[in-house]
């Protein structure tokens, strides 16, 4: 990943991540015009929204090697409908886990650790669970 920039990482994780997701459940893009009523109100209708988070410090230079190192979190939401049980929601955050236990080879080189499972109280018409996972990866692109 020598030279990926912040844009870089995110455009090939959410490719690989729209690859990886492409038969699940619709997905709720950032910056992108969604209406979660479209996926449907029975049982199984779900999506998911990631999100990519860099964390404050931005990079950190490893000595004086001209390599910085980037770290952050990845988090994806998972909305379910509320009242219909949690299969649904565990079986989708068990993907998000996989996702990130076996990563697509674009963003192979990233480490992804740190993953958590968080679920929150129901809403009036979604359930909400999150998966975030921790990411570090290396470049020699200074900021």
């Amino acid at each position: 990943m020598a030279g990926l920039t912040p844009k870089g990482f995110r455009d090939a994780l959410f490719t690989a991540f729209d690859s990886y997701w492409a038969d699940r459940t619709p997905v709720a893009w950032p910056n992108k015009p969604f209406d979660p009523d479209s996926v449907g109100e029975d049982n199984d209708a779900a999506y998911v929204s990631p999100v990519l988070q860099g964390l404050p410090e931005g990079q950190r230079p490893i000595g004086a090697s001209g390599y910085f190192e980037r770290r952050g979190l990845v988090i994806v939401n998972i909305y379910t409908r509320t009242g219909t049980g949690t299969d649904k929601s565990a079986e989708l955050s068990d993907d998000v886990l996989e996702f990130f236990e076996d990563p697509a080879p674009d963003v192979a080189e990233a480490v992804f650790n740190r993953l958590g499972v968080q679920e929150f109280p129901p809403g009036e018409a979604w359930q909400q669970v999150s998966v975030t996972a921790s990411y570090l990866y290396f470049t020699d692109r200074g900021a």
